[in-house]
């Protein structure tokens, strides 16, 4: 899927959780939002960036997602902290700090871009991660593979992953067997 078409198609799943989330903090009520492709950080802390690196890297090992940063959600409640504009170098950063099974660094920008919207006179960053293909899986943070479980990011299995090099070991020889565009059927023998 290219990215833009990843971003329009999550264009309106974001303007609705922020409608949400402006609605409860107006009401006092609690909207859960959180799902297998969205997910709430504040950022206000070191704990809240690895933790937002491991949802990254989980987003794309699986399908693809969108977090909106500046947002707390604590004990029910939602918080709009805001982005806070001088952390900008830390949110383009993340498209680097991730690795290949192998742990060789990675440049991902073209699987993250961010976006940012204001809610409650507040800005938020938006990021939209693509997932990534295949024969790249399963991409590390900090030498652990994440992947997302329903609203957790969880620690990819031993099992998984050499499953997941045979998988790909599998595709590079489905590579080898591509069709010759210029050959006819006079050309075999």
């Amino acid at each position: 899927m290219e990215m833009a078409s990843f971003k329009i198609d999550s264009e309106s799943i974001i303007s609705q959780a922020l409608q949400k989330i402006g609605n409860s903090v107006d009401t006092g009520t609690y909207i859960p939002l959180e799902t297998e492709l969205i997910e709430l950080k504040d950022l206000s802390t070191k704990g809240d960036w690895i933790s937002l690196k491991e949802t990254v890297c989980a987003f794309l090992n699986c399908d693809g997602g969108m977090v909106i940063t500046g947002v707390k959600e604590r004990s029910g409640n939602y918080a709009v902290t805001g982005y806070n504009e001088n952390n900008e170098s830390n949110l383009l950063g993340l498209a680097s700090c991730f690795t290949n099974q192998v742990n060789i660094p990675l440049d991902l920008s073209s699987f993250i871009k961010y976006e940012i919207k204001t809610i409650h006179d507040k800005n938020v960053a938006v990021i939209y991660v693509r997932p990534i293909s295949d024969d790249m899986k399963y991409i590390k943070y900090n030498t652990i593979a994440f992947e997302r479980q329903l609203t957790q990011d969880r620690r990819v299995t031993e099992e998984r992953l050499i499953l997941q090099d045979e998988y790909r070991k599998e595709l590079e020889y489905a590579k080898e067997i591509l069709p010759v565009n210029t050959a006819s059927i006079t050309d075999i023998s």
